[in-house]
């Protein structure tokens, strides 16, 4: 090879060794970042986000849960209006089959200071019953009244003793229709004494094939309390309006009717007497809630024995009907849930007499098949 083809590949080759070694030098000289200079330098690019797409997302959202607010008021809306039409139709049909629907009185009113009326709710739409659609008979003494003033205050004293009652009723008119969004634009009458005289005519009419009726004479039926006075509860059997006085409606001591029962609650009464018309349809009824009682006395009066004592408080002091000039008194044993009447007493009751609602010791004689127990009373309590 010629002598100076050798010298260029030498140059090149010092050349390369030189580049080299640069590289390497300027790789070594490259050192971390001071701290002190860097602390304050976030090193890293930060997530930026669009400001005005975020908004349009939240309002957009908010577009969203407002229009499926409106569309659920607006569902709620159509189905109260569509339960109010049902309502509203099933009304009518019991109206037009004269169909015997019950309710609860929530209100006594006088419209236009004329006519008491009750008020009850039907399907959430009001229905008024006058006071003269009330009863079969006139409960009121006409003969004690004088001015309509007077009869007007009555009946609304007769009235508001069925608040929170349950009647029957058959709907007997329909004016107008009902403004769904305000209910109003509409006059629903009804009446519960034709009500009632439907349902006694079901249950105490004689019957052609049987030759009686569904209820007779000696059953025991439960009645309801319709309202309640001092010393007497009004009731309905199975369809018969009935007043009845304390001292027929139980033998144990009541000195208020009002302490002891309230409207809605149930009793027990005995059929004495049906009264029928030519065609053996009832005209009346007397009942007993004492001859209700009976047999219930008679399953357990034979827990007692002669010479037994107990308490016992009296009910009722009445002379005999046999001996006017002798005194019946009558008890009611209330630790064994019995009927008493005393033959005779062994205290002074002149210097104090006896009183209905005190409260004695009894002395056990005899008992009777009529469930009651006789004795005497040997001590004041």
């Amino acid at each position: 090879m010629p002598r100076k083809k050798k010298e260029e590949i030498a140059e090149q080759e010092v050349k390369a060794e030189v580049k080299n070694e640069t590289e390497v030098s300027e790789e070594s000289n490259v050192t971390e970042p001071d701290n002190e200079l860097t602390d304050d330098v976030d090193v890293t690019e930060p997530e930026q986000e669009n400001i005005e797409d975020t908004e349009g997302k939240l309002h957009r959202s908010k577009i969203l849960a407002e229009k499926r607010e409106n569309e659920k008021k607006r569902a709620e809306i159509n189905s109260a209006r569509e339960n109010k039409l049902m309502s509203w139709e099933q009304l009518k049909s019991a109206h037009h089959e004269k169909r015997i629907v019950y309710s609860r009185v929530i209100a006594i009113e006088a419209m236009n200071d004329m006519v008491n009326v009750a008020v009850v709710m039907l399907g959430g739409f009001r229905v008024v019953i006058p006071c003269s659609e009330m009863y079969v008979s006139d409960p009121l003494d006409n003969k004690t009244i004088t001015t309509a003033t007077e009869r007007l205050k009555r009946e609304k004293q007769m009235l508001q003793k069925l608040l929170g009652a349950e009647i029957p009723f058959i709907i007997t008119g329909i004016n107008g229709m009902p403004n769904i969004k305000d209910k109003e634009g509409y006059a629903v009458v009804a009446s519960r004494k034709k009500a009632i005289e439907k349902i006694a005519a079901r249950n105490y009419n004689i019957r052609r094939n049987t030759g009686e009726g569904l209820i007779k004479e000696g059953d025991i039926v439960e009645a309801t309390i319709v309202s309640v006075g001092s010393h007497a509860v009004f009731i309905n059997v199975a369809g018969f309006d009935v007043s009845l006085p304390v001292f027929k409606l139980t033998h144990r001591y009541i000195s208020d009717c009002k302490n002891n029962y309230n409207v809605g609650d149930t009793v027990n009464v005995s059929i004495s007497e049906i009264e029928y018309d030519e065609r053996g349809h009832a005209t009346s009824i007397k009942v007993s809630g004492k001859e209700a009682e009976v047999p219930d006395f008679l399953n357990r009066i034979h827990i007692l024995s002669s010479g037994t004592r107990c308490m016992g408080r009296i009910t009722s002091i009445r002379s005999s009907k046999k001996n006017p000039e002798k005194t019946v008194i009558l008890l009611y044993l209330e630790d064994f849930d019995l009927p008493a009447i005393a033959m005779y007493t062994q205290i002074d009751t002149i210097v104090k007499p006896l009183q209905t609602g005190d409260t004695v010791v009894f002395s056990v004689f005899d008992t009777k098949d009529n469930g009651y127990v006789t004795g005497s009373i040997i001590q004041r309590t």
